[in-house]
């Protein structure tokens, strides 16, 4: 079933967030940058829908966020990954 997250950026340095697509095994995909830069695209805020690999990148300063699930996280929906 697995659930659809927001992110929500909080403060502090930006948040680079890498989809990995919704098949099997992830494969890098479209890098969502949360901060406060919306001239630069940077985003308050970004979707991860149900189903869809993701990781947060490195970054070279701290960077805070929220994240809501919906419906609510349960560790059966969940799959931890090998690096992509």
């Amino acid at each position: 079933m697995g659930s659809d997250e927001i992110w929500i950026w909080n403060g502090a340095g930006r948040i680079s967030l890498q989809l990995g697509g919704a098949g099997p095994h992830p494969i890098p995909d479209m890098v969502r940058v949360l901060g406060a830069g919306a001239s630069n695209g940077e985003l308050l805020q970004a979707l991860v829908p149900a189903g869809v690999w993701q990781r947060t990148l490195p970054a070279d300063a701290v960077g805070l966020a929220s994240c809501l699930v919906s419906p609510g996280f349960d560790f059966a929906d969940f799959t931890l990954g090998p690096p992509f």
